[in-house]
């Protein structure tokens, strides 16, 4: 009874640290190996220690050397995982001080038998492929009906704002594809406000080449942070769509559809919305040249888009 006692206690205490807004501090070390070896470019995580959720992660240098700058001074959990190391897991209580130097923190090596089943039955909610951060949207949960938007929200290091502009450790994505394809021009948040998350596999996120370095060849330095959502195999190819409204007081109403259909060599989709709450959906400024004309570009594609009272619809096609 006295250690139950205690164990409430205990995550109470926790749960009202992480309801305060403690100073912010900088978490750093490295990874090594038994032999005090640097353990090259594992991957580092910051647990709550209450659910075990994920907070914030980094990926550690050639040198096994990490850092968290500007974390909330609360207890974590730090997780260190590399590839043919067993997966550590140490508890972390920064000081009150502005950087909190854990020193070398070691991992050891996993047998091939162990490894075999860690691969069996692992399944990491974020990975690194290059410079491509991958997260397995399948591992964060959102309720039914949330957009990709709503998914955005859950995944660590990416943040949405009320507007639904898009950061990736701190820089605005300027670009979000579908399958690699682009989705209703280059307004991002044509994909993530109008696409449900129960469609998506993975979200990756990368740099890209800048326009002009596309057009020359020439890399001129300049790189775009871009997103690209991953479809689950059952909407490759395919229909689907929904339809969502809202009924408020004074009269207000919101309502939105789409309804896509994918293939390998085809993407059509239709979006319509309509509100009296000054609310959009995808930015009508940069589709304002296609008021009831047709257009097309330089990759065969084609929009299509008119005005209806204080409704907007889109027609877009892609081949």
């Amino acid at each position: 009874m006295k250690r139950s006692l205690g164990l409430w206690i205990m995550l109470l205490a926790v749960n009202i640290i992480y309801a305060q807004n403690p100073a912010k501090v900088t978490i750093k070390g490295t990874v090594v190996d038994t032999s005090d070896v640097p353990a090259p470019y594992p991957t580092v995580m910051l647990l709550n220690p209450v659910d075990s959720s994920l907070i914030n992660f980094t990926r550690a240098d050639e040198k096994g050397a990490f850092e968290f700058k500007n974390v909330r001074n609360v207890p974590y959990l730090l997780k260190i995982s590399l590839l043919s190391y067993q997966p550590r897991q140490i508890g972390v209580a920064p000081h009150d001080k502005e950087i909190n130097d854990l020193g070398n923190v070691k991992i050891k090596p996993i047998s091939l038998e162990l490894m075999e089943v860690v691969i069996r039955s692992a399944k990491a909610n974020l990975s690194f492929r290059g410079d491509t951060i991958e997260y397995d949207a399948s591992t964060f949960k959102v309720p039914p009906g949330s957009t990709v938007e709503d998914l955005l929200r859950r995944l660590p290091g990416i943040d949405v704002d009320a507007d639904g502009n898009i950061k990736s450790q701190g820089k605005d994505v300027r670009k979000v594809y579908v399958d690699g394809k682009t989705f209703f021009g280059d307004d991002p948040k044509a994909a993530t406000k109008n696409l449900g998350a129960e469609t998506i596999s993975k979200v990756q996120v990368f740099n890209e080449q800048s326009e002009q370095a596309k057009i020359t060849g020439v890399d001129d330095g300049q790189k775009n942070k871009v997103m690209n959502l991953e479809l689950k195999a059952e909407y490759k190819k395919g229909a689907f769509g929904k339809i969502t409204g809202a009924l408020g007081d004074q009269e207000r109403w919101a309502a939105r559809g789409n309804f896509n259909r994918f293939n390998t060599k085809e993407q059509f989709s239709l979006i319509g919305f309509g509100n009296n709450i000054n609310q959009t959906g995808v930015n009508w400024e940069d589709y304002g040249e296609f008021k009831g004309q047709n257009a097309y570009n330089d990759f065969d594609s084609g929009d299509f888009g008119f005005n209806s009272g204080s409704g907007r619809f889109f027609l877009w096609w892609w081949w």
